[in-house]
């Protein structure tokens, strides 16, 4: 064997070998990163946000009934005057239901009725009922998502932290109440029909992270 041959077998030799050195550190080193590098586990804190607001009924119904069926077309027109719209009301015969989103009308036009029409009209007192419970809901939980993040803040300041990303939140309860009554119901069909105006709370439960907290 030549010695130039010998010197060209020798130099790959000594190629080989670090190419496979460099590969063999590269792996480690990748492996070392991912098991070890890297954040740990942060901390995160759970409040419990709360918000109640005061609300009135979305639908109204009055039921009554006429002194005869000559008062109908007269009785259509006082409703007219007092804001009650022609496709709020049905008649059967000389008995009448009015069924209105305008609750404050509908409650108004009951006391008018017992002063101006009391000769002509008989009315039972109306009724009102809530429906429109998910737009009652939405408007709620901006004030709990902010009471609920307030907290976070008073708590996390307090250990010498800071908040960071919203992890979780969730609807914990949402019951309904009459004004001027503790008693609760998670339906609002539950309530007080005679009464205009309800109550709402609602509790939420949402997870923050702590920044600058690490495990080890």
């Amino acid at each position: 064997m030549s010695r130039q041959l010998s010197l060209i077998i020798v130099s790959l030799i000594l190629s080989l070998g670090l190419i496979i050195s460099t590969a063999i550190f590269s792996y480690s080193y990748f492996h070392f990163e991912k098991e070890f590098g890297g954040p740990g586990k942060q901390h995160s804190i759970v409040v419990i946000g709360f918000a109640e607001k005061n609300f009135l009924a979305d639908l109204a119904v009055l039921t009554g009934s006429v002194n005869s069926e000559n008062e109908i077309i007269n009785f259509k027109k006082y409703l007219i005057t007092q804001g009650i719209k022609p496709e709020e009301v049905t008649f059967n015969k000389k008995f009448f239901k009015i069924q209105s989103e305008f609750v404050r009308i509908v409650d108004n036009l009951y006391k008018n009725i017992s002063v101006s029409q009391k000769n002509k009209v008989k009315s039972e007192r109306p009724q009102f009922f809530v429906k429109n419970t998910e737009e009652i809901k939405l408007s709620l939980l901006a004030s709990a998502t902010k009471n609920a993040r307030d907290k976070a803040v008073i708590i996390s300041e307090s250990s010498n932290n800071k908040i960071g990303n919203l992890v979780s939140s969730n609807t914990e309860e949402v019951t309904y109440g009459n004004i001027n009554s503790e008693t609760e119901f998670l339906n609002p069909d539950e309530l007080d029909v005679f009464s205009i105006q309800k109550k709402i709370k609602m509790h939420i439960k949402q997870e923050y992270l702590l920044e600058n907290k690490i495990i080890e």
